[in-house]
């Protein structure tokens, strides 16, 4: 009589224990500040987190309705379409990429992609395509690319003026400079 009791209470501490881990894992996957994305091998969405409608502004329900592509910058579309055939074509692939997807707002955000094939786990049976906002570190490398090229502009140009003694020289060396080391498309100077 007692052997059923005990069963009942491992099967209730077991089921209890799995509750709690379920509910542990869906937590920290909710809340990261990465989104994760599921898709089929066609590329389209059947399961993103909470941080995916953050990130971009489109529900789950929204995005089930968009082609994915076509939220690739145009830019970036065809090379993008031919790598993710390629990770849907091979099972167990992980490939990473850099590209930019539309805002629901209409603006693009710079992303970090991890695309892994799980297709054939059966667990998952899913593409996992998990990204993060690179936005503004691709701004800040940007802006610092440029602050160093104006550097290395003003060290050139401070060369040639300890340099050249001849003022027309002097002006036709710094035009040239401006256009070749700052990178700009014209320069000039007027002088009596």
């Amino acid at each position: 009589v007692r052997e059923p009791y005990k069963l009942k209470k491992i099967i209730d501490e077991k089921t209890d224990q799995l509750a709690k881990s379920e509910r542990y894992f869906r937590t920290l996957i909710e809340t990261s500040s990465d989104a994760i994305v599921l898709l089929d091998a066609k590329g389209k969405t059947l399961y993103q987190t909470s941080s995916a409608e953050k990130l971009l502004g489109y529900t789950l329900s929204e995005i089930r309705e968009i082609d994915g592509l076509v939220l690739i910058h145009p830019e970036d579309r065809a090379k993008d379409n031919i790598m993710f055939e390629k990770i849907a074509g091979e099972p167990g692939n992980i490939t990473y990429q850099n590209h930019r997807i539309k805002h629901k707002n209409g603006s693009y955000v710079q992303i970090e992609v991890t695309y892994r094939n799980l297709l054939d786990d059966e667990n998952v049976k899913a593409i996992v395509y998990s990204y993060k906002d690179i936005t503004d570190k691709v701004l800040s490398d940007q802006q610092l690319a440029r602050y160093n090229r104006e550097l290395n502009l003003l060290n050139k140009i401070n060369d040639i003026i300890l340099r050249v003694s001849d003022e027309l020289q002097l002006y036709q060396e710094v035009c040239d400079c401006i256009v070749t080391v700052g990178n700009y498309s014209l320069a000039w100077t007027c002088h009596k």
